[in-house]
């Protein structure tokens, strides 16, 4: 997907397979209310961008992909590049301030392997957005200038107080102690910093061969795509962040008051794989509402929980997530069916009426996020920075319809023997 390069005032020739790619794009936007004219291009800097019709609003999303690291001290190190991303963009009169006066918003956060910076705001303000997101990602707004005022600082400490997540243990212990750094590995990757080497990482992180952009908002002009020519080129880095999968022993925390949690995770693939398709019919099979099998064997059959649920977030880690909650006392109930349905379903595989409902809910959810600009814009960019292309999410709806019993079965398995429990048991307060 790549060519000569984007040059104002040059419209680049697409090639045969991408055009057939944008023309059912465009169709299943039109089918879904929405008309689009896609575009993918190349930028003479080397960076993928893909701009279609933004919808009841406009949006800008930039992906990057994060590098393994290579030493204890670096762990922290893209949680300290989004602490200076987002404070850079808080500065007065910066790229926070100018979405802000288009009427919108601009983020920045960590998502798997991924550094996401996002924008959007009213229709028209495509430009204005673009704008501001090229300005934060090309570091107009250095490391070093954001030091003496502790700017960055204030974004370091409020990042490490956050804490980790039972979910962000999860994926810690699945996937690597790199996809979810501790407190004191942050502070530590700081500490070992100076401004001007956070500022060389940023400009090898934040690159055009690391990433790409969606626009959700209006075609290609020289206007629209010309700020984005100030991210530098970089070079692709050779070691991406790998899985290292790994079960390991129950997650348990004891907290004070309010409702246990009950959790099975387990490491997922990225969700242009062949096997994807099946990842994401069992997480609606698992957890789609009052239907689903966690809810009719725990709550209705059993009276154990109150909420549950299992979700496949495809443009985060891919950490397939089931929790039920339940009153203190019975977590080692829930654990046990818990496991006992997967169990089950990954040797006799679901009942056809369920698996179609579960098909039929994937296809609706699927289509709803991609309704939303910021979503469908977000999605896009992520796949084209993990070396896919930006009409993977269309693709995995395509393949819904062919998920059989025996992949339910298969994931099921996967799930019962290579997935992590946690458990948070709550106390009287």
């Amino acid at each position: 997907m790549s060519g000569s390069g984007w040059q104002p005032g040059r419209r680049r020739r697409l090639s045969g397979a991408i055009t057939r790619s944008i023309a059912a794009a465009a169709l299943l936007c039109a089918a879904a209310g929405v008309c689009a004219q896609p575009s993918l291009v190349t930028l003479e800097n080397g960076l993928k961008v893909y701009t279609e019709a933004g919808g009841p609003y406009d949006a800008v999303v930039a992906c990057f992909v994060c590098p393994q690291p290579a030493a204890l001290d670096e762990i922290g190190r893209r949680a300290v590049v989004v602490a200076a991303l987002n404070a850079a963009a808080r500065q007065p009169d910066g790229p926070g301030h100018q979405v802000a006066q288009a009427g919108g918003l601009l983020t920045v956060e960590e998502a798997g392997d991924l550094i996401v910076v996002a924008a959007y705001g009213d229709q028209g303000s495509a430009p204005a957005l673009v704008r501001a997101l090229a300005d934060l990602v090309a570091a107009r707004t250095s490391a070093a200038s954001l030091v003496p005022e502790g700017a960055l600082r204030t974004e370091l400490e409020r990042t490490a107080s956050a804490g980790i997540s039972p979910r962000g243990e999860a994926e810690r212990r699945l996937l690597g102690a790199a996809w979810c750094a501790y407190p004191e590995e942050i502070k530590m990757a700081a500490q070992s910093l100076t401004p001007d080497q956070l500022d060389r990482i940023m400009a090898e992180w934040l690159s055009a061969a690391n990433g790409a952009v969606s626009v959700g908002g209006e075609g290609p002009s020289d206007e629209l795509l010309l700020p984005l020519t100030a991210i530098p080129p970089g070079v692709r880095e050779p070691s991406p962040m790998t899985r290292t999968a790994g079960r390991g022993e129950a997650v348990v925390r004891e907290e004070q008051g309010g409702q246990s949690v009950v959790a099975v995770a387990a490491q997922g693939p990225l969700p242009m794989a062949d096997e994807a398709p099946a990842w994401a019919v069992i997480a609606r099979l698992l957890g789609a509402g009052n239907s689903s099998l966690l809810f009719l064997e725990l709550r209705t059959i059993a009276r154990l929980t109150y909420l549950t649920g299992c979700n496949w977030p495809v443009d985060e880690s891919c950490l397939l997530w089931a929790e039920v909650q339940c009153d203190p006392g019975r977590e080692r109930d829930v654990e046990r069916r818990l496991l006992n349905l997967l169990e089950d379903l990954g040797r006799d595989g679901p009942a056809p009426a369920d698996l179609d409902r579960a098909r039929a809910r994937t296809r609706l959810e699927l289509r709803a996020v991609l309704s939303s600009p910021l979503r469908r814009a977000r999605l896009r960019a992520a796949g084209m920075a993990w070396g896919d292309g930006p009409l993977w999410p269309e693709q995995l709806i395509e393949k819904i319809d062919g998920v059989a019993p025996e992949d339910i079965r298969r994931v099921a398995l996967t799930i019962a023997s290579g997935g992590l429990v946690l458990r948070i048991e709550s106390g009287p307060e």
